[in-house]
């Protein structure tokens, strides 16, 4: 079974592979929604509440991520989705690949 952090890579990977999504919002959007079809997506934003130095240079004190307390309700209410199917469809050239768990 894969660890948490490799689980992680595997959808950057994956989303950083989709060469017809060009922006980092693009981008951004493709891997929380195929983090919210793998089920993944409280865990992978663990993973950001782990990485406090990271997020440092990124976000002011006063930043949801920054705030300990308010990232774990956030993770608690994200855990909730896991309940929920999602389907995730990229468009692969002039196929379609779906993706559903």
């Amino acid at each position: 079974m894969a660890t948490l952090e490799e689980s992680a890579k595997v959808s950057i990977d994956t989303v950083t592979a989709l060469t017809h999504i060009k922006t980092p919002h693009g981008k951004a959007r493709a891997w929380t929604r195929f983090a919210l079809v793998e089920k993944k997506l409280a865990d992978h934003m663990l993973i950001l509440l782990r990485a406090g130095s990271l997020l440092a240079r990124f976000y002011s004190e006063e930043a949801l991520f920054r705030d300990h307390e308010q990232f774990e309700m956030l993770l608690g209410l994200l855990l909730s989705l896991s309940v929920v199917d999602f389907d995730l469809c990229l468009k692969v050239r002039d196929d379609f690949v779906s993706i559903s768990y």
